[in-house]
């Protein structure tokens, strides 16, 4: 009976030794995921800021390129300098077209 005894308190020894391993293992394995974790979190946290710089700068560059597009635009009309030069002639063909009128009005009076 005490070889039974001595078998089963062995038997409960080893046990628990296993027991006592397999329980140290989860915990350092809970402690490296908790770590990791951790990691993750801290690296989450600057990929957002990072991602929402890049946000802001891309929507100010959408910006200054959609009001340089306009600009561009304004500056190649091709028509611009000929409705600019336009206006200047007739401007010019209506003063001397009233100057010429002006002279014939006072030849034929004096």
């Amino acid at each position: 009976m005490a070889d039974k005894v001595d078998l089963i308190y062995d038997l409960l020894k080893t046990d628990r030794v296993e027991t006592a391993d397999f329980r140290k293992e989860v915990r350092e394995s809970h402690q490296e995921i908790n770590d990791r974790l951790t990691r993750i979190e801290v690296l989450d946290d600057i990929q957002n800021a990072q991602l929402a710089e890049h946000i802001r700068r891309t929507n100010l560059l959408e910006g200054l390129h959609k009001q340089n597009e306009d600009r561009i635009l304004k500056l190649e009309e091709p028509s611009k300098a000929a409705k600019f030069f336009k206006k200047c002639f007739v401007a010019l063909g209506a003063i001397a077209g009233a100057a010429v009128s002006i002279f014939g009005l006072i030849k034929l009076f004096f």
